[in-house]
């Protein structure tokens, strides 16, 4: 959507990674304030509404900040300057805060979605190989042929 690539290592995916795991971890289903949302008028801090509205408000930070380096590199005729969806998106609807807001609320939500569900499939993955042996055995001799015993996977291995 923005032509971006980052590395594992990159302090800001980092920062997005351990926000969208601590709001997760935090703000789940059992959240008070989301089995009675009125709590958050009673008590933001215990309810567990200030903790959402904390971690909502750092990753809109993040993704201001990244529509504003999106913003200046498509101005400047960067790389994909009129290529991508949110370039479109900003040039048609420039100088509409209301839209650019909604335009980082899109944002946050695909990233969330797309980080838990894939550590959620991961998770429960790894939680069925647990319980069943013959997989783990099965899954376990598929690296050894494709990746080896000394080497950790990565994305050179995928074609395999």
């Amino acid at each position: 959507m923005m032509d971006l690539q980052y590395r594992l290592q990159d302090a800001r995916m980092q920062r997005m990674f351990g926000l969208v795991r601590e709001f997760v971890q935090r703000c789940g289903p059992l959240c008070p304030v989301n089995l009675a949302p009125w709590l958050r008028f009673v008590s933001p801090r215990w309810s567990g509404f200030a903790a959402v509205r904390d971690h909502r408000d750092a990753l809109m930070t993040l993704f201001d900040e990244l529509l504003d380096e999106h913003r200046a590199k498509a101005a400047g005729g960067g790389e994909g300057s009129d290529a991508d969806l949110v370039t479109r998106y900003l040039a048609e609807h420039k100088g509409d805060r209301a839209a650019e807001l909604n335009l980082v609320f899109i944002l946050m939500d695909l990233f969330i979605a797309g980080s838990e569900t894939t550590a959620s499939s991961l998770s429960w993955a790894l939680l069925f190989m647990v319980r069943e042996a013959e997989v783990q055995r099965r899954v376990q001799r598929e690296l050894d042929a494709v990746v080896g015993r000394h080497r950790l996977p990565s994305l050179e291995h995928q074609a395999r």
